[in-house]
């Protein structure tokens, strides 16, 4: 609801289709027999801090979302891939940008540092997971679920959504970074994630909806002054 919220109010009209997309693809992820047996506190809320990028980026507020880098850290980890957007947005100066990426992770990093040091957690920063206990490494597990053809293709998630936003053309350098984040997250699902999981894959939504609505945006023709639309 928080999601479909925030849509409504930063991008007004332009939120039906991040709506729509984000709707099938959480139903596509908790489908089952397909997706997901097993569901997490933690899903919806990654889910929600990679919305918060698009909609605050698309309204040119990078300071704000600098500043929520570090609170969205603290549900997932994968969270410091936001800040790699402002490298790829060019409302602001390429240094300051350097600047509020290099500083937006160094505060996430340090969010997750304290918090791991004082829950005591036996591995601060590196949390994630490379092999359960006696099975094999996950990325073993992730080529051998990428080589089976199968219903729920893990290439074919979220009925391409994924693929889409790696195959659109780079019309523009937004597309670009949401590409790049993109595979970083794949990199990282590989190493630590259950692939075939498809909850894990959430956070990739807003930033393929985004992605695909700047691609196509760009074709649809400026309405003419005093013309009702259509």
């Amino acid at each position: 609801m928080l999601v479909f919220l925030i849509y409504i109010a930063f991008l007004r009209e332009e939120s039906l289709l991040f709506i729509l997309g984000t709707f099938c693809a959480v139903s596509f992820a908790y489908t089952p027999g397909l997706g997901s047996t097993r569901i997490y506190p933690w899903d919806l809320p990654a889910l929600f801090w990679f919305a918060v990028p698009v909609v605050l980026l698309k309204s040119n507020r990078p300071y704000l979302l600098a500043v929520l880098v570090p609170i969205a850290t603290l549900f997932k980890e994968a969270a410091l891939l936001i800040p790699i957007a402002f490298l790829f947005w060019g409302e602001i100066p390429w240094r300051r940008r350097v600047a509020l990426c290099t500083l937006s992770m160094l505060a996430g990093l340090a969010a997750k540092g304290i918090v791991d040091v004082v829950t005591g957690s036996p591995s601060p920063l590196t949390t994630m997971t490379l092999a359960d206990a006696h099975t094999e490494l996950r990325l073993i597990t992730t080529l051998r679920l990428i080589s089976e053809l199968r219903a729920g293709y893990p290439l074919f998630i979220y009925s391409g959504l994924l693929a889409a936003l790696l195959l659109l053309p780079i019309s523009d350098r937004r597309i670009l970074g949401w590409k790049v984040i993109a595979l970083l997250f794949i990199a990282g699902n590989m190493l630590f994630g259950l692939i075939n999981e498809y909850r894990i894959w959430l956070e990739l939504v807003p930033p393929s909806l985004q992605a695909i609505y700047l691609q196509f945006s760009r074709q649809v023709p400026a309405k003419p002054a005093g013309l009702p639309s259509p």
